[in-house]
């Protein structure tokens, strides 16, 4: 199943954003997609995205260094997945930092 989704997701009405094993030959088109997100998370009157990544997610990482996001740090055992605990990766940007 290869889906890219966004949705608002309650109770606070946070953006989220999620990708699941897309083709390859759709991975190129992943940081247009995600900027162009975030430029509509902009346009509505968000002021701030946080994007929490699993620690061993290198491609998601990269993808939201290469849109200029700021790594605030580890969320030690910030989730539970697939029943172990795992560090996440804190990355944010504000309005109007990622053009």
């Amino acid at each position: 199943h290869h889906q890219l989704q966004c949705e608002m997701k309650p109770p606070l009405q946070e953006p989220h954003l999620e990708h699941h094993s897309l083709p390859e030959e759709a991975r190129p088109l992943i940081p247009c997609v995600v900027k162009l997100a975030l430029i509509h998370c902009w346009d509505i009157g968000l002021h701030r995205i946080e994007a929490t990544i699993e620690g061993d997610n290198i491609p998601s990482i990269q993808l939201v260094e290469k849109l200029g996001m700021t790594h605030e740090g580890v969320r030690r055992e910030g989730a539970q997945i697939n029943g172990v605990w795992q560090d996440l990766q804190v990355y944010s940007t504000l309005n109007g930092e990622i053009v």
